[in-house]
């Protein structure tokens, strides 16, 4: 997505376990920076047991 000469890039990750889906989805204007952050969120994303 372009605005002011910018570029927004979002990133989604899916998560379906049990007939559970969560979405993680996260933007910015400097996704070279940001890469690896999102990817570190991805890596500790986990769905607890509600028991």
């Amino acid at each position: 997505m372009h605005d002011a000469g910018r570029v927004w890039a979002v990133r989604q990750y899916f998560v379906v376990r049990d007939g559970i889906r969560f979405t993680l989805a996260c933007g910015t204007f400097v996704p070279e920076q940001d890469d690896a952050l999102f990817a570190a969120m991805a890596d500790r994303l986990e769905l607890l047991d509600a028991s």
